[in-house]
Formats: C-alpha cells, structure tokens, sequence
C-alpha cells in the first residue's frame, strides 16, 4: 500500500492531515478535541437555560406596568379576562373578595336554577294530573312515640 500523509495548515480545530492513497484518491483526516467540544455545547445549553428565569421575570414586570413586586397589593394579583362587545380580551385585575363573592353567586344561582326546574317539573305533573299540591312545609314535624 502506498499511502501518503501530509500536515496541512489552517482552521481546522485540530490537528489536519492530507492522506493521499495509491489511485490519487484523497482525504483529509482531522483530529478533534472532543471533551473541548462538549464542555464548549454544556456552556452554551447553560446559558441559554439561564436566560428562560430571566425572560419570564421581564415579561411579568411588563405585565405589572413596571411596578416592583412589593408595590404590589395581594389583591391585585387576581386576573379577569372578558370579551367586550368587539370580542376583544380585557384583562382586569380583581380583588380576592370579588373572586369569592362571584364564585359564591354562581353557586348559589345554580343551585336556585336546579330547584326552578325541579318545581316546574313537579307543577307540570300536577296540571297533567289535575292533582291539588300539597302545601310544602319547610321541616316535618316530629311524631311522639
């Protein structure tokens, strides 16, 4: 076998050699620093990782008007998004009492709603059946033994 190797000189970031076989086919052969490589990959995924805590803190100082966490009030934290008539997203910021009392509300007319179809169905049963009601009592009284 008749193999030829010479250094070639330049950017290779290693070690280059040209490698010249029997037939004038050539190739070039380029030792590495492997462990350099990785270490440079590990520093860069690192920063990058490190900049995502920062994005996300820009981007709640944006969302606060600027303002410093302890500027803040606890009650102004709580978010209320609606569509106005044009269908666009209003962020509203609203207080933890309005966020109990809605919640409260929405239960409570549930509720009364489930007990408004109840009554109904019970009031279209007696008029199919031409049934006199019964007058309803809030609680039955006890019977003595």
């Amino acid at each position: 076998m008749n193999i030829q190797t010479e250094e070639i000189k330049g950017d290779f970031q290693g070690n280059a050699f040209l490698i010249t076989g029997q037939n004038s086919s050539k190739a070039i052969l380029v030792e590495h620093e492997t462990g350099l490589e990785i270490l440079y990959i590990a520093g860069s995924i690192a920063s990058i990782i490190s900049l995502i805590p920062m994005i996300g803190s820009a981007w709640q100082r944006i969302r606060s008007g600027f303002r410093r966490p302890y500027e803040m009030d606890i009650d102004t934290r709580l978010e209320k998004r609606t569509l106005d008539l044009k269908n666009q997203v209003i962020e509203e910021y609203g207080s933890i009492f309005e966020t109990y009392l809605l919640r409260e509300t929405l239960s409570e007319f549930l509720a009364l709603e489930k007990r408004v179809k109840q009554l109904e169905q019970q009031l279209a049963e007696y008029e199919k059946n031409k049934v006199k009601p019964q007058k309803i009592t809030k609680t039955p009284k006890k019977v003595k033994k």
